[in-house]
């Protein structure tokens, strides 16, 4: 039984390639696939029809928070902001049931939280 080997292009192709008038040589492109980036044809929106940079008149922010949001704005662990939200009282929202439902707190209560923690220092 033998092993069929792939093609390559060698310097003997490239050579006729362009021998023969044809400025590319043979085979698959090499490179980077397109000018607008690997996600093209991917089902991602284009630049020019990205949501709008969050004009407060038009999309106000939610009233709540997740605790994602939270441990991405405290820089801290899921358990760790559990922790700081049980012990602070935060209203606690479950939308959904069971293990995979959401939760969410009030954004005014977080931001409440964060001005009562602030540290001054000098005094």
């Amino acid at each position: 039984m033998s092993v069929r080997r792939p093609q390559t292009n060698s310097s003997h192709d490239v050579s006729k390639a362009v021998a023969d008038g044809g400025a590319e040589p043979l085979g698959r492109p090499r490179g980077r696939r397109s000018a607008r980036g690997p996600a093209a044809g991917r089902g991602a929106p284009p630049p020019s029809e990205a949501k709008p940079a969050g004009d407060p008149q038009q999309n106000p922010p939610s009233p709540y928070m997740s605790p994602k949001e939270i441990q991405n704005r405290w820089r801290c662990s899921r358990g760790t902001v559990d922790n700081i939200a049980r012990r602070n009282g935060f209203s606690r929202f479950c939308f959904g049931e069971g293990r995979n439902g959401l939760v969410r707190y009030l954004r005014e209560e977080v931001m409440l939280f964060e001005m009562t923690r602030a540290v001054r220092s000098g005094r």
